[in-house]
């Protein structure tokens, strides 16, 4: 643990006199800080400025091709210059790659790119390790079991559940939506959540967003929606009560239009929390 520990401290101390931070206008969303944990269990730092070609610092609590080669410091410390290939990928080249006096190949990273995925937020390299912000996103819980009514016909109501945990990293580690229509028909959907959004709307009440794919689960007058059919869907939320507000609820199942959210509903029981 004391290694780790001393590892960490020293890789921010370095960190954090590489000047890739103070440039110019931002070539979002790379610029920055990330971190990933390393196929042999290390903890990696890489920063990314904010210039049309950044400059790049890439670290390595424990670099086991130094470990290997007999380097006295495992400490690995990499400066290069990154060139945008498109809007997703970034090529990056090393021009200087130590582990203390211990210097490594630059042929180690030939061909290094850095892919970024934009619904988790994350870089994917060459090396196939996955890296997320720094620091990581934290934690977040959002839950649902309201009674609601449509708000644009009272006569129309339901029940609806839902509950979402992602993880440090932001990704959705369990999540579940379901719709229990009570008049004027009784009718069932459940769904899944693939990706959800926490943010703070212009109440300032804490909000969020999630979609992924819901499935009919009874008999239907729509013949576009027999029992069994599945479709892609988006919620809206917010925990409105906790500022004094009522919690809202709204949805839409048009993805060529993500934003829009026409389907809304009061809630008249149970309780929206985000965490």
């Amino acid at each position: 643990m004391r290694r780790v520990v001393s590892a960490l401290v020293g890789a921010t101390l370095v960190l954090s006199m590489i000047p890739v931070a103070a440039e110019a206008a931002s070539p979002d969303p790379f610029s920055g800080t990330w971190t990933s944990i390393d196929v042999d269990g290390s903890a990696q730092f890489l920063s990314i400025g904010k210039t049309a070609s950044p400059k790049v610092a890439f670290i390595d609590t424990y670099a086991s091709y130094c470990a290997t080669h007999g380097a006295v410091s495992t400490l690995f410390v990499g400066t290069g210059t990154g060139t945008f290939k498109s809007g997703t990928v970034l090529a990056v080249k090393i021009g200087s790659a130590t582990c203390g006096s211990f210097k490594v190949p630059m042929s180690v990273f030939a061909g290094l790119k850095n892919t970024y995925a934009v619904g988790p937020n994350t870089l994917r390299d060459t090396f196939g390790v996955t890296w997320y912000p720094y620091p990581a996103v934290a934690a977040r819980h959002l839950a649902g079991n309201v009674i609601a009514k449509y708000h644009d016909d009272a006569s129309i109501t339901a029940m609806l559940q839902f509950e979402v945990q992602t993880g440090p990293s932001g990704d959705v580690q369990y999540g579940f939506y379901r719709f229990e229509g009570m008049t004027p028909v009784l009718n069932r959907s459940q769904a899944t959540i693939d990706r959800v959004r926490f943010f703070t709307d212009a109440s300032g009440a804490q909000a969020a967003d999630f979609s992924g794919k819901e499935c009919n689960l009874s008999p239907s007058v729509d013949p576009n929606y027999p029992t069994g059919a599945c479709d892609w869907y988006h919620i809206v939320v917010t925990d409105g009560s906790r500022v004094g507000l009522p919690d809202t609820f709204c949805g839409d199942t048009d993805q060529g239009n993500p934003s829009a959210c026409p389907f809304k509903f009061d809630i008249v029981g149970g309780a929206i929390r985000i965490h």
